[in-house]
């Protein structure tokens, strides 16, 4: 029994919430319907919001329908269905027929519903005339309304330039008249800040929907469309017409971390410590074990998910232990961190810089693709020209910059005020930026920990045992014993509010520490508790 391979194609994504895809998939189901001796073929070949003038189709579901007559899967006697000539493509007539031929040529017929033409697998002379006719409306109907787009848009360009706003689709955080949304824009500002903190675009829409409601029903995918959109510097086909929300600097740092194709930080849903513990043996990461009576633990994936045979350590390491180790060890990738983000004038005006060069070069590479493909234009000449100036303009100001002192600035109690903010405010961006310059705790199977930064009380530890007597952790390094409560591995708001106010008078010498005076009977007690320790 012959295939029938239906093929639904439409241009624009505005036609994908409209009847276009709907009335296409009826025409072809009403035809399989009448036509019982074909059967349905098991794929699907669509191209949805895909351009036919520019062939961009070819690339995608109908290059996917040409491979499988290519390869014999579809054949002599099989038929495609479509609603009209015109979703196969709108090229020239020599390259529609060209396209035709080729499907003809496999035995495999064309039929279009609109009509209810048939054509193949010869086409018959008085077809010729009639399918040269239909190509050369749809060619001559896609070059009018291009012209029609363009001219549209010379418009609106011109107005922008006078200060005026163009009527067009606005991103999430403009009003339809080019004004800000406020508090979105503020919900945008803090996403461009995450993403050049190591947050994966997941994790940023997981924050901005919790921000607020309009981010509920978004889609991951649009938050880089969000983040590469320059109308969040203010700028529309390189006019500046709206308000920016964001810096200059801030957005090409965060174009250049995509550009690095950077791996984003992974994502702790509930866990600060997840993609920050490694197992010390096999290199793993190591994943959280909520216990119901105890504090939560920390063991390593591979061999809870493979077995012994792939890792040794089966060691568990209370959450709040590693959590102490963090917040003592972690300052110095925090320092790194933040001078990674800190820039000074010359530093931010090179950034700058690079990012236009970097527009610059894809327009250039665009355009000499349109060079290749049509042949020389003179509107495409004088583009290549003023892009090739600008590119020079630029690069003599980069070449000339002076570099500054003031860039890393950002001393070691800095980074430690900052860490314990973000312990309180933000952990999630505390994890993003830790894992951003590679900072670890591997936990290995003798129960020894290792951070990798140096010079810190616990960079270097063994963790011992729970000591039910004083109910705590025990915990050594360097010599001495630290007994860590469970409490001890999350702080309250109070008692960071506290220790930081203790901390900030300590700095400024205004500390007064008055020694505790404890009574006999609490000397005799902590004299016997230190002589069952020993």
């Amino acid at each position: 029994m012959p295939y029938a391979i239906g093929y639904a194609r439409f241009s624009s994504i505005k036609q994908g919430s409209g009847s276009s895809l709907e009335r296409q998939q009826a025409m072809i189901a009403k035809w399989l319907g009448e036509n019982p001796e074909y059967k349905v073929y098991p794929k699907t070949f669509e191209d949805l919001g895909r351009s036919a003038s520019k062939g961009d189709h070819l690339k995608h579901g109908l290059g996917k329908l040409l491979q499988a007559i290519e390869l014999k899967e579809i054949g002599d006697g099989d038929i495609i269905l479509v609603e009209a000539i015109d979703r196969i493509g709108r090229l020239t007539a020599t390259k529609m027929f060209s396209l035709i031929n080729q499907i003809l040529e496999a035995g495999v017929r064309i039929v279009t519903l609109q009509d209810n033409t048939m054509y193949g697998p010869v086409i018959k002379s008085d077809q010729i005339w009639q399918l040269l006719g239909k190509i050369e409306q749809a060619f001559t109907y896609s070059v009018d309304l291009g012209k029609r787009i363009k001219d549209s848009y010379t418009i609106r360009e011109q107005n922008a330039r006078k200060g005026l706003i163009p009527k067009r689709r606005t991103p999430i955080w403009l009003n339809t008249d080019g004004t800000l949304k406020e508090d979105i824009a503020v919900a945008m500002k803090t996403a461009f800040e995450d993403a050049l903190s190591g947050l994966g675009e997941r994790r940023i829409l997981k924050r901005l929907k919790i921000s607020h409601p309009t981010f509920e029903k978004c889609h991951p995918a649009s938050v880089r469309k969000w983040l590469t959109n320059k109308a969040a510097i203010g700028f529309w086909r390189e006019i500046l017409t709206y308000p920016p929300i964001v810096s200059q600097e801030l957005f090409y740092q965060v174009q250049k971390r995509f550009e690095d194709a950077y791996i984003p930080a992974s994502a702790p849903t509930k866990h600060f410590l997840s993609g920050l513990v490694k197992c010390g043996n096999c290199g793993s990461s190591f994943q959280v074990k909520v216990n119901k009576s105890s504090p939560n633990s920390m063991h390593c994936s591979a061999r809870a998910i493979h077995g012994i045979d792939r890792c040794e350590n089966g060691t568990s390491f209370p959450v709040p232990v590693l959590l102490r180790i963090c917040h003592d060890t972690a300052t110095l990738a925090m320092e790194t961190a933040l001078q990674n983000i800190e820039l000074s004038k010359a530093k931010k005006k090179s950034i700058i810089i690079d990012g236009k060069l970097n527009d610059i070069g894809k327009k250039l590479s665009n355009l000499i693709t349109s060079l290749q493909q049509y042949g020389a234009i003179p509107e495409i000449d004088s583009q290549i020209t003023l892009l090739i100036s600008e590119r020079k303009k630029l690069e003599d100001e980069k070449r000339y910059l002076v570099e500054d002192d003031v860039a890393n600035t950002t001393n070691y109690e800095e980074a430690w005020d900052y860490q314990y903010e973000l312990i309180e405010d933000d952990p999630m961006r505390l994890n993003a930026l830790l894992q951003s310059v590679q900072y670890q705790i591997k936990c290995f199977a003798n129960r020894s920990i290792l951070a990798n930064t140096t010079g810190n009380e616990l960079s270097k530890s063994v963790y011992m045992n729970y000591c039910r007597k004083i109910q705590a952790y025990r915990l050594r390094a360097n010599g001495n014993i630290y007994n860590i409560a469970n409490r001890e591995g999350t702080f309250s708001k109070e008692r960071l509010s506290t220790f930081k106010e203790m901390l900030q008078a300590q700095r400024e010498g205004t500390t007064a520490f008055k020694e505790i005076e404890t009574s006999p009977a609490d000397s005799e007690i902590l004299e016997f508790l230190a002589a069952i320790d020993d």
